[in-house]
């Protein structure tokens, strides 16, 4: 995967509103002091977060944390740098691939950057005035959205084309037996959900 290629096909899809612009850039700079102050909590409230859940703290490390912490920090510290190039976006894109070979969920990784944004929430509006506190948010949602969309959609394309590639097929061979499969976990799915709620609530 050539990750220039691939960020430029999933742009394709994200609206150009949600995409912060050189504004907003200009506005994460001007509080890039007050955004490197918070980086020890978020970083370290993110991770107690993470290995405080007993879903998740089996399968970590106290070393993997040391590791983890630190490319939180670095990724941290070019964002509030406010420069969102093509280089920071193949960066997300490559975060997705990344969290393929260590089996990071995407679920994972959407639920922390939900808690990261209620971080930014309460520190933001306590440090700032309202009016631009929300300013703020405003472009960290719009952060938060592209970068999401470029990880989750990265990995979901990554998964694809390494099943493609170790299975052998023929794209469109491959696409036909994946659909075929697809259509019978609707059905179910399908099936489920008469079974969980009324008809009528279907049909509405």
């Amino acid at each position: 995967m050539n990750l220039s290629d691939t960020t430029k096909e999933i742009f394709k899809s994200i609206p150009e509103a949600i995409i912060p612009n050189s504004k907003d850039e200009q506005l994460i700079r001007q509080h890039r002091t007050l955004l490197a102050s918070y980086e020890n909590e978020m970083v370290t409230g993110f991770y107690d977060t993470v290995y405080g859940d007993k879903n998740l703290k089996d399968h970590l490390t106290s070393t993997e944390r040391k590791m983890r912490e630190q490319t939180l920090r670095e990724w941290y510290q070019v964002t509030i740098n406010g420069n969102f190039d093509e280089y920071y976006w193949n960066w997300q894109v490559f975060v997705g691939i990344v969290h393929v070979k260590h089996h990071v969920p995407n679920a994972a990784m959407l639920s922390m950057w939900g808690w990261m944004m209620s971080f930014f929430q309460r520190n933001l509006l306590n440090d700032l005035e309202t009016e631009e506190a929300i300013k703020v948010l405003t472009v960290l949602q719009k952060l938060q959205a592209v970068v999401t969309s470029l990880s989750v959609e990265s990995f979901i394309m990554t998964r694809k084309k390494a099943i493609y590639l170790a299975s052998g097929l023929n794209e469109k061979i491959l696409s036909r037996l994946v659909s075929v499969e697809i259509d019978k976990l609707l059905q179910q799915g399908r099936e489920n959900l008469m079974l969980s709620v009324e008809p009528q609530q279907i049909a509405a």
